[in-house]
């Protein structure tokens, strides 16, 4: 990567986080699956299932997962207004 220059996965991981945090999700929210956020951005599954994957991997959503990829389903892990830390 260029230095400077965001990847794609990146990107869409910030325009998540962004919608995340506008919406007033209760606990024990779930967020979209990877077919979900696929359709949502007009992206593949595959790159989906990365967004979420790096979100995971920031401590910001949990996955629950029944199968080992992708995860079935994504949930937040920290409240986006106040920054309080627990699994939805």
């Amino acid at each position: 990567m260029i230095q400077g220059r965001k990847t794609k996965t990146t990107e869409l991981a910030e325009k998540l986080k962004a919608e995340l945090r506008t919406e007033r999700l209760p606990k024990d929210s779930q967020v979209m699956s990877v077919r979900e956020l696929a359709g949502h951005f007009g992206i593949s599954t595959n790159t989906a299932a990365r967004v979420l994957d790096l979100l995971v991997g920031q401590n910001f959503l949990s996955a629950r997962l029944r199968r080992l990829v992708p995860p079935d389903a994504a949930f937040l892990r920290t409240r986006p207004q106040t920054g309080t830390d627990f699994l939805l």
